[in-house]
């Protein structure tokens, strides 16, 4: 008993530590700083002040977060909101993010491993929005698949980049150390000319 206890207590500090090593990403950090120096150089005060606050609000939410082993979907929701809201500054208000719930979901009872969405709206943007010049879009819609959350995130973008195999592994540990099935597909988006139209992630929890 006492080897598998440490076992477990290693599982979850290495997820703990993937958690932050995927959302503490230094050149989000490094943008999200450089965009609110912008405004400081500018002399646009009150932007910088709003923008530091939202900037604070998700590092600590980030931080709080890794130390849990799940939180409300409403939490996670948030998280993402303060998240898109940071990355659109730097590209201009180019984002345009839609959230769909089914009405039968309540966010505030609803449990899911904390930021497991966001390495995925993360690769949309670095990847997908990276050299478009049209209005990137991304939907996240939410519903329920038996008794399991169903998570989808589409974008316009590009299409796929590589999408790293620690989000998938962090989704797997997490239906490991929760005893359940999870699981992820992606599936690239094409016109009917054949032309890549964007990115869908199908998250199951």
């Amino acid at each position: 008993k006492q080897v598998e206890i440490k076992y477990l207590s290693e599982e979850k500090d290495n997820l703990n530590l993937s958690l932050l090593q995927s959302q503490m990403n230094p050149h989000f950090m490094f943008n999200a700083l450089n965009s609110i120096n912008r405004f400081i150089i500018k002399s646009e005060k009150d932007k910088a002040s709003y923008y530091l606050s939202r900037f604070s609000k998700l590092m600590r939410a980030i931080l709080d977060h890794s130390e849990m082993r799940e939180v409300s979907l409403a939490e996670e929701i948030d998280t993402i909101k303060l998240y898109l809201e940071l990355e659109n500054l730097r590209f201009n208000n180019m984002i345009e993010y839609t959230f769909n719930i089914d009405a039968e979901i309540y966010p505030e009872n609803e449990k899911i491993p904390p930021l497991i969405v966001q390495p995925f709206i993360e690769n949309s943007i670095l990847h997908g929005f990276n050299k478009i010049n049209y209005q990137g879009k991304i939907q996240i819609n939410i519903s329920k698949l038996n008794n399991q959350l169903k998570i989808v995130i589409e974008d316009n973008g590009v299409g796929r980049a590589n999408v790293e195999k620690k989000k998938h592994k962090r989704i797997k540990n997490y239906a490991k150390m929760n005893n359940t099935i999870a699981s992820v597909e992606i599936e690239d988006l094409y016109l009917s000319n054949g032309d890549a139209a964007g990115t869908k992630v199908v998250i199951i929890l």
